[in-house]
């Protein structure tokens, strides 16, 4: 492109940043704040690339933005349990529709998926309009296993049975199950797609042609199926255990039902996995922490802003990790913070819950300040709101 102009500069990743620079043959403007740098698209980003972009870019024209956002009013909001939240945020948001604000001005920030769940059903029951997005679980696994690797194994099948002669999906193919993902075997190999001779990828190890006929002669069997039965196919196939459940961050290919074909999943995990969109244009937004970047409502409320969503229970265990990376979390969670204040411009109303059963409260992961019985019997935890809360 002659003229880039880059957003949200300071969370790119280094590799991404340099990418630009190359990308850009006339002009390369960005737009940053060093201080609000969060991991949301990509996994290490790297604030100090905005001062390296200026000290390298020595001719660069630097305008700093003098306005500065006043701070929203933060109002601590507590329930007595997650179902009381749920409905009460719901009530909340009503509230404030009722009171004059459009709905596309108040979003719902969810710190756990089912949270983020619950809420949108709870809006939708009183009929407000909700557009929802939640950060899709990760595609992600061990190349090192092929158990570990499932998932990943799944969507490149899928992609072979789309394009055959997919070079970079064999290339992956071939690699699963191994710690250096087989790559002895690629040290002369051409790229398939230039030669279109996948002989020629593989002459150089007789093994690695024997995997690939083998490879051919499974997904000649996947041909003729579709829908349900090649996701079960597959999943069956694949797995050590002859497990037959999809692996769950596959689940938004259930809804295809029996006659998709592997184009048509692929799409959907094009649309929904790799670049998932909120659900509608307009309504109450519902969505995670790390979709907030680049957006502003008048009423933000936190749901579930608990010690073990924010932060992980993990922080307050000084047995599993040192005095240095907890200061690392606590740092990394105060830039997340800064996000979630700088995203309410009128109100940031801090929700959380005081108890919950002490066996879900350890499946959660959250950090319970003591363990009680109630008058019923039931071990019951009690919950705190998060030690990161703004005053």
């Amino acid at each position: 492109k002659p003229h880039l102009f880059v957003n949200d500069y300071q969370n790119l990743g280094r590799a991404s940043q340099l990418l630009c620079h190359l990308l850009a043959t006339d002009s390369l403007t960005i737009a940053a704040d060093p201080v609000n740098s969060v991991e949301v698209f990509e996994r290490f980003p790297y604030a100090a690339g905005v001062e390296e972009f200026v000290r390298v870019n020595q001719s660069a024209t630097t305008q700093t933005l003098a306005q500065k956002q006043a701070a929203p009013h933060i109002v601590p909001m507590a329930w007595d349990n997650p179902d009381d939240e749920f409905s009460g945020i719901a009530e909340v948001a009503s509230e404030r529709i009722a009171a004059g604000t459009p709905p596309e001005h108040i979003a719902v920030v969810c710190f756990h998926r089912l949270w983020f769940e619950r809420i949108v059903s709870e809006l939708k029951t009183r009929k407000l309009p909700v557009r929802g997005l939640y950060q899709p679980l990760a595609l992600q696994g061990d190349i090192r296993s092929l158990e570990r690797s499932l998932p990943l194994r799944i969507v490149t099948a899928l992609r072979l049975l789309v394009n055959p002669n997919d070079s970079m999906s064999w290339r992956c193919w071939i690699g699963f199950g191994d710690y250096l993902a087989n790559s002895a075997n690629f040290v002369e190999a051409k790229d398939a797609a230039e030669v279109k001779n996948p002989e020629a990828v593989f002459a150089d190890s007789v093994s690695q042609w024997e995997g690939y006929r083998q490879s051919l002669s499974f997904l000649e069997s996947c041909r003729n199926q579709r829908g349900l039965k090649l996701l079960e196919y597959l999943t069956q196939s694949l797995s050590a255990s002859q497990e037959t459940t999809l692996p769950s961050v596959l689940n938004p290919l259930l809804k295809l039902g029996e006659t998709a074909t592997p184009a048509e999943m692929l799409a959907v995990l094009k649309r929904e996995q790799f670049f998932a969109q909120f659900s509608s244009p307009d309504g109450v937004t519902v969505t995670s922490l790390e979709a907030l970047v680049g957006l502003k409502f008048k009423t933000v409320i936190a749901a579930g802003f608990v010690n073990g969503f924010f932060p992980s229970r993990e922080y307050f265990d000084l047995t599993a990790i040192t005095i240095n990376q907890q200061k690392k979390m606590e740092a990394t969670d105060k830039q997340r913070l800064n996000l979630l204040v700088s995203a309410g411009s009128n109100e940031l109303i801090l929700s959380h819950f005081k108890t919950i059963e002490a066996e879900t409260a350890d499946h959660l992961n959250l950090k319970s300040t003591r363990i009680f019985l109630t008058e019923t019997g039931t071990r019951t935890s009690q919950i705190s709101l998060s030690v990161h809360a703004p005053s």
